[in-house]
């Protein structure tokens, strides 16, 4: 127990401890934040916005293919034999 008190006394030791405590304070804000973040996620249904988002792309790509579209949005989308979409170099004027 003398020991430990000597040490403490040390200004190197001190400092050690203080920098100990800082990252234990930044760690438990990072977890206090990550968990907020979490639950915001979940209360606002973001994950559901981002399948929306995935959802009006796949309807935007098949209007594009079938021609239901702007004329110029036509010349975007190429359907390739085997199925696949490819985007075509765009140039604005």
């Amino acid at each position: 127990m003398v020991k430990v008190i000597s040490l403490l006394g040390c200004n190197s030791v001190r400092i050690r401890v203080r920098m100990l405590f800082n990252v234990y304070l930044l760690v438990s804000f990072i977890r206090f934040r990550v968990t907020l973040v979490l639950n915001l996620v979940i209360l606002l249904n973001l994950a559901q916005l981002r399948d929306q988002r995935e959802l009006h792309l796949v309807k935007l790509m098949k209007s594009f293919v079938c021609g239901n579209c702007h004329p110029a949005m036509k010349l975007l989308v190429q359907q390739q034999p085997h199925g696949a979409l490819s985007v075509g170099e765009v140039k604005f004027c």
